[in-house]
């Protein structure tokens, strides 16, 4: 076949015009401080690419910022938010910043023995980075008695390092071990209750001893609670709830508009822990014990949370199904925050096993079925290991799998190709269905989007969005994207999940910033 001059000139400096657009974006490698504190202005430097002096900050919650200084309101809640890096040419990536209420240090650098460990005066927070071959030392003074919590917050983070804590004395007597604390991924967390008045000595590294500007931590060493996830995990929207922490007495929640995700702290003189409350749509409900037996079980009509408090725990819950009805029954743990896994069982009515789920597998415990018969069932749950904690707390979830389908995409914003010009991959999962979906976007009406349409029986298509002149240029906004289709004779609009690209960008992240679910960014130079 003859090469065409033409076309191929075309294709790169196509080619050459992306490159180009990519390479100015900045990139964010870490951010120094990795955290601000609440009623208090704190300078950052971010340390990456393509970071001119003029860039700003982006955040996902509210403060004022003014060039590399961030001020937050006295009430900011502590817990980890996304943020992006915003210059003339273009935006970041997201990037994960802690609201921290203890007094940030840099490592020294030079504390790479045990004798020339760092000293300490908790409570205090340390930013930090794992070095290849080596450890980190911080020293502390303790009475006899006194209890400290240490965690690092590097997974969390977005960090790549798998930490390690050790407590030891100036004689290498340890004290004290954690590798992955539970609820929090590859961080490590404990309280230490020193045996005796003395100095001892903090020990940080990564499990591979591996290091870097991608393997930083914050230590953090105060007397605040170690929480991992409230209960119940999720409450209903616009709807006053009870939600228990590390306190006997429950904090009183309340949802307003959007969002779907609220961060919780409990407030104190040497630190706070934090945790996070999801938001659902459905009819949230909690656990009611008794219900070790099929006579004890209670009825469960969308959603309920409950928890294995006690050794053996066997919670089982009672749900209807009409004659060749699809159900799907899941159970979440671990993307909630919880530390425990779920045995999910579907059992008869006069007890027997019908169903099973896959516990290995990356959904927590799903079982999606279609019943041949008319009747009562019940989902059985069972900690995986039997073991209980008031921390191993789940959602169960019974729903309807009708007709319909699912999108997504893996981009968090929109790909430039030329100057006026941007793409965003979106994908489809179809139930039963075959028809075209048509993809709208909202957040301006100044743009023009091409090839918008999934065709029947395709499973994907690549948006193509024109800015309109009177689109805002240098400046950063979000777009939420919807696709609508026909089946029967209903109309069903179903939300762009961006699910996807979260998990894309923190692959290790215990529990992703669903706030953001459904914002894709678009910036026009």
């Amino acid at each position: 076949m003859p090469l065409n001059i033409t076309a191929f000139v075309r294709l790169v400096v196509a080619l050459c015009c992306v490159v180009s657009l990519s390479a100015q974006e900045p990139k964010i490698n870490f951010i120094e401080q990795s955290a601000v504190a609440p009623g208090k202005t704190t300078r950052i430097t971010l340390h990456g690419e393509n970071l001119e002096t003029n860039w700003t900050l982006w955040t996902s919650f509210p403060c004022e910022v003014a060039g590399s200084e961030i001020k937050l309101p006295l009430d900011a809640p502590v817990g980890i938010s996304p943020v992006r890096a915003v210059t003339a040419k273009g935006v970041s990536g997201l990037h994960l910043l802690m609201i921290d209420d203890l007094a940030t240090v840099k490592e020294s650098g030079s504390n790479q023995t045990v004798a020339a460990a760092q000293e300490i005066k908790p409570p205090i927070a340390i930013d930090g980075a794992c070095n290849d071959l080596n450890f980190d030392f911080y020293a502390f003074q303790a009475r006899k008695g006194q209890e400290l919590s240490i965690e690092t917050v590097a997974q969390r983070l977005g960090s790549q390092a798998d930490t390690v804590i050790r407590i030891i004395d100036n004689k290498g007597r340890e004290y004290a071990f954690c590798d992955d604390g539970p609820g929090v991924g590859r961080d490590s967390r404990f309280i230490f209750k020193a045996p005796a008045t003395g100095r001892y000595v903090i020990e940080v590294r990564d499990i591979n001893y591996q290091g870097g500007g991608n393997y930083r931590y914050r230590l953090r060493v105060g007397s605040f609670p170690l929480l991992t996830v409230p209960y119940p995990p999720v409450i209903p929207r616009d709807k006053a709830s009870d939600v228990w922490l590390a306190n006997p007495k429950p904090l009183k929640v309340c949802t307003t508009g959007e969002m779907v995700r609220i961060p919780l702290s409990l407030q104190g003189k040497a630190g706070s822990g934090f945790a996070s409350v999801m938001v659902g749509e459905l009819d949230e409900a909690l656990e009611k014990e008794p219900n070790d037996t099929i006579e004890q079980a209670s009825d469960i009509k969308q959603s309920v949370c409950g928890r294995f408090d006690k050794q053996k725990d066997r919670d089982l819950f009672r749900f209807e199904a009409k004659k060749d009805e699809r159900l799907v029954i899941a159970a979440r743990t671990r993307s909630l925050g919880s530390a425990c896994d779920v045995l999910l069982n579907i059992l008869k009515s006069d007890g027997s096993k019908l169903l099973e789920a896959n516990v290995t597998g990356a959904d927590e415990g799903t079982i999606t079925n279609t019943f041949k018969e008319a009747g009562s069932y019940f989902a059985e749950l069972q900690e995986l290991t039997e073991s209980a904690s008031p921390d191993f707390v789940y959602r169960l979830t019974v729903s309807r799998l009708d007709s319909g389908f699912e999108l997504s995409t893996e981009q968090d914003r929109w790909e430039a190709t030329k100057q006026d010009y941007f793409t965003l991959k979106v994908t489809c999962v179809r139930r039963q269905f075959d028809g075209p979906i048509n993809v709208g976007v909202t957040g301006t009406d100044d743009i023009a989007i091409e090839d918008n349409v999934i065709p029947e029986k395709k499973n994907e298509t690549v948006l193509k969005l024109k800015p309109g002149s009177g689109l805002p240029r240098s400046k950063l906004m979000y777009l939420q994207l919807s696709g609508e289709a026909k089946i029967g004779d209903v109309s069903q609009t179903v939300r762009v999940s961006t699910i996807p690209a979260l998990r894309k960008q923190w692959p290790r992240l215990p529990v992703l910033p669903v706030e953001l679910d459904g914002l894709t960014a678009l910036f026009v130079p």
